[in-house]
């Protein structure tokens, strides 16, 4: 049955609410805007209001509402009231919850009966920076950026092979150099000692013969 006043009004019905973008926006902390309509009512009009106690808080006389974290404070419940000189109705309420707050990297969530809900599992790249990662990902794989990526590997390698080598210190060389001399004396040395008893023995080898 379709409410009408004396001089013609159409009354409204119950306005729906539903995001004029993505939800997902929500978890980088980005402003996400809901409208409210009736498909019902003759001038119909609009206002947001938040659940309170004992009386319901305006935010907004539009059918648009623009929800972003330096406005988000708290947990809370919204809904839209449509109304006109015959009738009023009121939407389904909205559930706003604030996961992390604004100077922290903001994280909120939006939930309705009136539209799908979501959940907030990302990680700290923004949506349009992954985006441009998974492209350049996929652009990487054709077969010449692939080849380019190798060289320029094989070239870093070596580059940082030759710097290992390069940097040790110059006290560690000559050290090495000394302990090296040093071996080669000392076997020179009990080289030329063992000569001599060698000898001896052979002589007197055959006299005790």
């Amino acid at each position: 049955m379709i409410l009408r006043n004396r001089a013609g009004g159409e009354a409204v019905d119950k306005p729906n609410v539903w995001p004029l973008s993505s939800l997902e926006r929500t978890c980088w902390g980005e402003p996400v805007v809901l409208r409210c309509g009736s498909t019902r009512g003759t001038n119909a009009q609009y206002t947001w209001y938040k659940v309170g106690r004992p009386n319901n808080i305006v935010l907004h006389n539009s059918p648009d509402l623009c929800l972003q974290c330096s406005n988000i404070i708290e947990d809370n419940q919204l809904f839209c009231s449509a109304y006109n000189d015959v009738s009023s109705q009121s939407s389904d309420f909205v559930t706003v919850q604030l996961l992390q707050p604004a100077d922290k990297n903001c994280i909120y969530l939006i939930s309705s009966k009136a539209f799908s809900s979501h959940e907030c599992i990302r990680s700290t790249t923004p949506l349009s920076t992954s985006i441009q990662s998974t492209e350049s990902l996929s652009t990487s794989t054709h077969p010449q950026k692939l080849e380019s990526t190798v060289t320029v590997f094989q070239l870093t390698w070596s580059q940082n092979k030759t710097m290992s080598w390069s940097a040790l210190p110059l006290w560690y060389e000559c050290l090495r150099w000394v302990v090296f001399s040093a071996m080669i004396i000392i076997l020179c040395v009990v080289h030329s000692c063992s000569k001599p008893y060698i000898f001896s023995a052979q002589d007197k080898h055959p006299k005790d013969v």
